[in-house]
């Protein structure tokens, strides 16, 4: 059998995104860069979408054959920047799979819902930390796995 290698990169997003780690196996250095992120100005969802993407895409990392997916998180709605069903578009003809989690009682969860059925996603609301270990669970046994003799 051929051994499982997962990477993951970390794109944070508010009025602007930005890739806070490229694309690791280390989960500590992509904790390191979760522990640094704080909310501020506004939600460009769609900038964190395609950044996302783009990673996935254009990182030195990046496998061309792998199963791509995103998690997009928000905890509002989208309110700078371009849209995000415009930039869905873009994530979808990459082939990529995006799965939303949204937190709060104002989370715009229509949209969240749209974007994730758009690429063949869940999406998912979590109310507080043991909804959102539960959520990532969830998203992990919705992985593709390989076999090989």
């Amino acid at each position: 059998t051929t051994p499982q290698y997962e990477i993951v990169a970390l794109v944070g997003y508010s009025s602007e995104a930005r890739k806070l780690q490229d694309l690791t196996s280390d989960l500590g250095l992509i904790n390191s860069a979760l522990r640094r992120l704080r909310p501020n100005g506004q939600t460009a969802i769609g900038e964190g979408l395609l950044s996302g993407s783009n990673v996935l895409e254009t990182d030195a990392q990046a496998r061309p054959l792998a199963a791509k997916t995103l998690i997009l998180m928000t905890d509002g709605h989208h309110n700078t920047g371009i849209d995000p069903l415009r930039a869905v578009t873009t994530v979808y003809g990459r082939d990529q799979v995006v799965h939303t989690i949204t937190f709060g009682e104002e989370a715009n969860g229509s949209l969240m819902e749209q974007i994730a059925q758009m690429t063949g996603g869940q999406y998912f609301h979590a109310n507080d930390n043991a909804d959102l270990s539960r959520v990532f669970r969830q998203i992990a046994l919705t992985l593709p796995i390989v076999l090989t003799e």
